[in-house]
Order: C-alpha cells, then structure tokens, then sequence
C-alpha cells in the first residue's frame, strides 16, 4: 500500500477538560506522543503520519477547540492560549510528562506548551515551525484569508497546494492520492475559523522570548523548500539558526519536501521522530 493510501486509524474519544470539551483519537501503544495539528485541519493532519508512528507509540491526535467534536473556541486564538488547551487536555488525560509532536500552527503552539508547562513535556518535536515568520511569509498568508474570501474553498486549497508541495512532488505517480488526503485533512466550514487562527497565531507574534524557557530535549523538522515557514527566514524572521541557538538542548533535521512534508514524506518524518524518541540519552 502506498503512503497516501494509509487510512485513518485509531479510536475517537471526548475528554472534559478544565477548559471544556476536547476530542482525541488515539492509536497504537508504547511510550505516549501527542500531536498538535496546523492551522484548518484538525486532528486528520496526521492521517498518514500516524499509522507509521502507532507501531511504536500510543498516539494522541488533539482537536484544538474550533476543530472537529472539540468545544467552540472561547478564548484569544493565539499559541498561548492554545497551549493552555493543550496543558488541560495532557492533565485530563493524566499522561504527564508526554512526548509532544506540533506542527506548522501546531508547533508554535507547542513552544508555547513547552515554556509555560515544562513539567508536562518529555521530549519536544517541533516541525515546520518557526519562532517568528518574516514578512514574505506574513503576506503569503494574506493570499489565502484572500483567496478564501473572494474564491471559497476551491481557490483557497489551489493556492495553498501550490504554495505548500515540493516541485519535485508534482511529478510523482501518487500526486492525486496525496492531494486528496491533504484536502480531507481541512474541515468543512472552517476558512473563517481558518483566518481567524492564521492572523491570531502568526501577525504579530513572536516566541523568540519564550525559546530559552523550553527545557525539554527539542528536535527541529523543517523542509528544504517550505516556503511558508522556511528553515532560514529573511532578517525580520527568526529560524532554525536562532532558535537552536535560542533553545537549550536543540538539534534539527531538514528534510527534502514543501511545507506539507507530513503528507509528501511521512515515512521519512516518522523515521525522524521515532529514532529521536527512542534515542537513549
């Protein structure tokens, strides 16, 4: 079976949280990992990542508030404060210390759990994320609130597919299968949520202060041509260069694929995570 032909897997579960209800699927068994998912998809972003990973660990695909059969969102829809749902969901769940996975959206997120609630983090995976975008990337972003307001759901998945694959993935047999898994991933619905959480966690906003607070072991994931969040920014970004020197125990990999490396490369991703995961140290 191909990679985009993996399916999604695992039980669906509601949680009562602190700060309402939270939904999961959980999957596989062993040491726990939970992902945080980018900004529009939900808890279906790692439907081909975390098959792969389930042989090894018990996974936990979160649905942020907003997301799927998660409580409406209630709050600021910034890193910190969906960190906080993060931290109530890990303490729901009594699992603490945990390994944790965030991507793009997700991993801003996840630098914010990872400062504001050390005690809850084992080892920290943080991909295709950095600690602040430049402005190219800033106004890459306001293509796709653009082309979601004035071309709906069709030009807005044009644009970003365009903008998030490799070029090398365009001439792949498996282009169409990997494109639908990426389209079911982004929920019905969901572009207004969508730009919502786009400006609420990206304009404006910068971890760099919250970097050296993060004293979980961190590996960095990032793409060589991820231009939505590229691995080295212009000088009014902060990437992988900064932030490794910016996090106390830090190293990184960059990996051949687009911003949506999750979808053109989970093998390659989950080979990453789960030798760093399992490193002894």
């Amino acid at each position: 079976m191909s990679e985009a032909g993996v399916t999604t897997v695992g039980e669906q579960r509601l949680l009562e949280t602190s700060r309402g209800t939270i939904a999961i699927r959980v999957a596989g068994s062993g040491p726990r990992l939970l992902q945080v998912h980018g900004v529009g998809t939900g808890h279906r972003n790692f439907d081909l990542l975390t098959p792969l990973l389930a042989t090894d660990f018990e996974v936990f695909d979160i649905d942020l508030p907003g997301y799927g059969d998660s409580s409406p969102v209630q709050h600021a829809r910034d890193p910190g404060s969906y960190a906080a749902d993060t931290a109530a969901l890990i303490k729901a769940l009594d699992c603490g210390p945990i390994h944790v996975h965030g991507t793009s959206m997700g991993g801003r997120i996840a630098m914010a759990l990872a400062a504001e609630y050390p005690a809850l983090i084992q080892r920290l995976i943080i991909s295709l994320a950095i600690a602040r975008l430049d402005r190219a990337a800033l106004i890459m972003r306001q293509t796709w609130i653009t082309a979601a307001r004035n071309g709906g759901a069709e030009a807005f998945l044009e644009l970003v597919m365009l903008q998030g694959f490799s070029r090398a993935f365009w001439d792949r047999d498996d282009t169409n299968q990997v494109m639908a898994a990426f389209e079911r991933s982004f929920q019905p619905g969901s572009l207004e949520g969508f730009g919502k959480d786009v400006k609420g966690t990206s304009q404006g906003v910068d971890l760099s202060n919250a970097l050296p607070g993060i004293k979980a072991e961190t590996l960095l994931i990032g793409a060589d041509e991820d231009i939505m969040n590229p691995v080295n920014p212009s000088a009014s970004g902060v990437g992988f260069e900064q932030m490794l020197k910016m996090i106390p125990s830090a190293e990184c990999c960059v990996l051949a694929g687009g911003h949506f490396l999750l979808y053109e490369q989970p093998a390659l991703v989950a080979d990453e995570i789960r030798e760093y995961l399992l490193r002894e140290r």
